[in-house]
């Protein structure tokens, strides 16, 4: 369900949107946005915690989660 690779189409010259799952998502265009879904899990981001994690690490704050306690077990 990675949305990245998905076509997003233009509403007008400022904004564009996308349907995925029965689900509109609109975006401004020329925007840094995060993604919908996290790149490792493919679950939808659906937090603020969620959304945090990804502008950190580009992943869901479970998988930032383990990636970070792994990490931590390795040191």
């Amino acid at each position: 369900m990675f949305t990245q690779d998905k076509k997003w189409n233009k509403i007008d010259k400022e904004s564009e949107t996308i349907t995925i799952n029965g689900i509109k998502f609109i975006r401004p265009i020329d925007e840094t946005t995060i993604s919908i879904d996290c790149p490792k899990c493919k679950v939808l981001i659906s937090t603020i915690e969620d959304c945090e994690a990804m502008k950190n690490y580009n992943l869901c704050q479970e998988c930032s989660y383990d990636k970070s306690f792994n990490n931590k077990d390795n040191n």
